[in-house]
């Protein structure tokens, strides 16, 4: 039976798949897979007025080409997981074609992570708004690997050597993005693209000669905008992946974070780095890192865009930007 408005639901086991808009006061899910998808994007497939817990290191939901909407706070705790997958397109008048939307505060516990998965021919990506986000230690977004695709081409596939992307590698090439990926023995490294200051697009892929496995696929895309504070002591990764012997690497993703306060520890962890690769290739361009706060920021961990170091060459290093924002009344003079 469909649940209703005044009902809360628990998941324990099995496969459940949602493709119509269903409400719902809570949610637990503690172990099995939960899907969220629509056809009809986008349409807001799952709202829980109340809280939604995912618990469990057996516990999945995942999230595709649709909405997820939380009226209360939402946790993934004890290995939890949740997995976002963009659609072949942005929804009109967006950037993006997954949205996760949480009225309160998400957890991220120990050993608990978000996927944040673009498509990886075209480069969608997801949006997550949210009141407030902790992440515990060993836990946060993983992007890795999770943007454009590297070039499949082997020895004897026939697929081409060029990755996707806008900043593609061919062959030998890594891939580019916030900064060049590195020309390798035979093949060109890709060129950068996007903006600095509002990164939306996904790391790029790189080539693949063909006389061993394929390229590192690019840097996924982790969008977080809350209205309070992040606390990080895990990470945030959209790093791209190395390559393989004579194939190069993906170039580093995009990280846009606007909120109120970014605290953490030393080893916090906010990285969008190119892929390296193996022999006679180039690595992959690091990818762009955008942060507006409010004040002075309490962050002392790290916030890298360098570039994939290879055995031909280095990607070039990405851009980092991180902005200030004065809090509502403040007085300006001029003078």
């Amino acid at each position: 039976d469909v649940p209703g408005t005044a009902d809360s639901a628990t998941i324990a086991s099995g496969s459940v798949q949602l493709g119509d808009p269903t409400w719902i006061s809570g949610l637990t899910v503690t172990g099995g897979t939960l899907t969220v998808r629509t056809t009809d994007e986008p349409e807001v497939a799952l709202t829980a007025s109340g809280s939604i817990s995912v618990n469990g290191g057996s516990a999945v939901m995942v999230v595709s080409n649709s909405t997820l909407r939380c009226g209360g706070n939402m946790s993934l705790i004890g290995g939890g997981k949740l997995y976002t997958y963009a659609g072949p397109a942005d929804w009109p008048s967006t950037n993006y074609s997954v949205w996760v939307d949480v009225a309160g505060r998400l957890t991220l516990g120990q050993a608990s992570w978000v996927y944040p998965y673009s498509h990886p021919t075209n480069g969608s990506g997801g949006m997550f708004t949210l009141g407030s986000l902790d992440i515990a230690t060993n836990a946060g977004f993983q992007a890795k690997g999770a943007g454009y695709w590297a070039s499949q081409r082997t020895y004897a596939n026939g697929y081409s050597g060029w990755g996707y992307g806008p900043g593609r590698g061919l062959s030998y090439g890594g891939g580019g993005h916030g900064g060049t990926g590195s020309d390798g023995a035979g093949g060109t490294g890709g060129g950068t693209y996007g903006i600095s200051n509002a990164p939306v697009l996904p790391g790029s892929g790189g080539g693949a000669e063909g006389y061993s496995g394929p390229g590192g696929h690019g840097g996924g895309l982790i969008r977080i905008r809350t209205s309070g504070t992040i606390s990080l002591a895990g990470s945030l990764n959209a790093d791209g992946n190395a390559g393989t012997t004579h194939s190069g690497g993906g170039s580093g993703g995009s990280i846009y974070v606007t909120c109120l306060r970014l605290n953490g520890p030393s080893y916090g962890a906010i990285t969008a780095n190119g892929g390296g690769q193996g022999a006679c290739s180039g690595g992959g361009g690091g990818g762009r890192i955008a942060l507006y706060c409010v004040g002075d920021s309490g962050y002392a961990g790290t916030m890298t865009a360098g570039g994939g170091v290879g055995t031909f060459g280095t990607g070039a290093t990405g851009t980092v930007v991180k902005v200030y924002v004065a809090p509502v009344g403040t007085i300006f003079v001029v003078h």
